[in-house]
This record gives C-alpha cells, structure tokens and sequence, in this order.
C-alpha cells in the first residue's frame, strides 16, 4: 500500500483542493486504457505535465481500482447472484406447488408425508357376451322369419265381417276379451294402451284389437280358410301378440290398415310393432303385399335388437285350412 499513499499524496500536490473520486477513474479489467470521465478529463489530467506517469504510478490506480469496483458491476453482480439464490415469483410457484395452477400436495410441509389423490378411472362398459350373442340371435330369427313371408296381391273380393265374426267365443264363463283384459291389466289395476303409450283406467274404454286386422287377414290368404279357421283366428289366445287391448281411439284410427298405411302413434313402440305383425303373419302363413314387405323392412332397419321381444310363433294355419 505504499504506492497507493505515494500516488494520493501526488494527486493531492497537483490539483490542489480537487479530490480524486475513484469511481469515476478506473481501469477496465484485463485493458491498459482509462475512460473518460464525464467532464471530459481523463485520468491522465492527474499526473502533472512536468512530471509523466511512472509504471509505479499505473501500478497504484491499478490497486485503487481492484480496491474500490465500479458501482455499476457491484450492482450487476449483487443482483446476478441472489437471482441465483431466490428464483421469481413465478418460478417459485412452478417449483413449490404454491401456485393457484400447483398441486400442493406434491409440496409437503411440516415433515407430513405426501399423501396424492386417487387416481380414478370411468368404468368400461362391457355387455355379456351371452347376452350380446342373445340379441344377434333373436334379430336373425326376426329377419330369418321375415324373409321367409310370401310375397302376393291382396285378395280384395268378397269379404264380409258380419259372416266371419259374429262374436267373441266364451271358456270358463269369460269371453275371449275379458280373458285379455285379465292378462293384460297391471298390478295397480291399469293397462297401458301400447299404440299410444296411454295409461287407461277403465275397461269400456279399450278395444280388444286383431293385431292384424279381420280384412287384411282376408286379404293375405285367408279367404281359402274354413269357417273353423275363422273362428280360430279371431279368438287366438295361443299367442298373446295376436289380440291385444289398445285405447278405442287408436284402435278406430287404425281400422284394417297394414304398416305400409299406418304405424302406432307411439313410436317407441313401433319396433316391437313390426316384430309382432310379422310373427302373427307368419304363424297363420298369411302373405304381405309390396308396399307392406317394403314398410316393415325399412321399420326392421331402424330397430337394435334391445328394442323388441321375439320368441318363434308356433303355427296355427296351414295356407287352406
């Protein structure tokens, strides 16, 4: 340090009452050259003109200068440094779990242990496979048996209602209608009208409805029937599809018309509809027209096989009995 008090004891002998500021003096680190200050002098201004700077004297601003950083890089460095030390706010977030977007259970505190939450998956669905194979095969028997229906004109000639039916028959004392009443009432003492999902509460008001109508059985080959066969078809307890109790309104509505006229109002039940007309066609090897065949396949497409019920009809007409 003996060069340092020679070199300020100089300085202070040349320029009198203006002190020597270190920060505005200094040599970059690792160059030979000294920046201007901002008055415009140089560090050289120190050194009297009489007398040139020594290697003694460059020595000792060289010390000042590793003794006193300019305050700009103190600054620089300082900040450098605890940005190494304590990352962002941001970051700390990331890091921490302290985020409004973190998981804080990943970060515990207090020596507790980590506890994650359950990891939960939705459940597959998978159908039985008996039950899967159940509904392929029933949808083939419904197509199988569809397929299988003759395909002929209607027969139009000669009908007459009054001639072929003349009443219900009666077994047991009850009449083929309060028979399917009985069967179809609910436990609440109801029945649901299929045809337009209507609950009815009294009897008088349905109608014991020939599934396939009296006049289109005619039609489809039943003019060849005898009288015997008549009165079979039209009192068919055997078959539950064949008669059902319907409201009076849809089943006037519907009259004698086939599916290539006229389907039920409602149609979550039009599948289960179509199902029925062809297992009742088919038990009394009755025939379909075009337009008919044409209605119901284009129903059957529509239908999964959860939509219906189906069980093979047992046949009841050969096609002239």
């Amino acid at each position: 340090m003996l060069a340092t008090a020679f070199f300020l004891g100089a300085c202070d002998a040349t320029e009198g009452s203006q002190a020597f500021s270190p920060a505005a003096h200094h040599v970059t680190a690792g160059a030979n050259s000294i920046p201007a200050e901002p008055s415009g002098r140089t560090t050289s201004s120190l050194i009297p003109d009489s007398a040139p700077p020594t290697d003694l004297d460059i020595a000792a601003e060289r010390d000042l200068q590793v003794e006193q950083p300019d305050e700009t890089s103190t600054h620089l460095q300082r900040d450098q440094a605890d940005s190494a030390v304590a990352p962002d706010d941001e970051t700390a977030e990331r890091q921490t779990g302290d985020g409004s977007d973190g998981d804080r259970s990943l970060a515990p505190t207090g020596g507790d242990t980590a506890v994650l939450p359950p990891v939960t998956f939705p459940e597959a669905s998978v159908r039985d496979p008996e039950a899967e194979a159940a509904d392929l095969e029933r949808r083939r028997s419904v197509i199988g048996l569809f397929e299988r229906l003759r395909v002929a004109v209607e027969h139009q000639a000669g009908y007459d209602r009054e001639a072929l039916f003349d009443g219900w028959l009666y077994s047991g004392g009850l009449s083929t209608r309060e028979l399917v009443l009985r069967q179809e009432q609910r436990g609440d003492g109801t029945w649901l009208s299929v045809y337009d999902a209507a609950v009815v509460t009294e009897a008088a008001e349905l109608d014991i409805d020939h599934l396939v109508p009296l006049a289109e059985a005619w039609e489809s080959g039943g003019h060849l029937w005898t009288e015997a066969t008549w009165t079979r078809f039209a009192n068919d307890l055997g078959d539950p599809r064949s008669l059902i109790a319907v409201s009076a309104s849809t089943n006037r509505a519907k009259r004698s018309r086939d599916p290539g006229e006229w389907w039920p109002p409602s149609s979550s039940y039009r599948c289960q509809y179509a199902v029925d007309w062809i297992a009742v066609k088919s038990r009394w090897n009755l025939s379909v027209d075009a337009a008919e065949r044409d209605a119901l396949e284009e129903q059957i497409d529509q239908c999964a096989p959860s939509q219906f019920d189906f069980d093979p009809p047992q046949p009841a007409a050969g096609p002239r009995e």
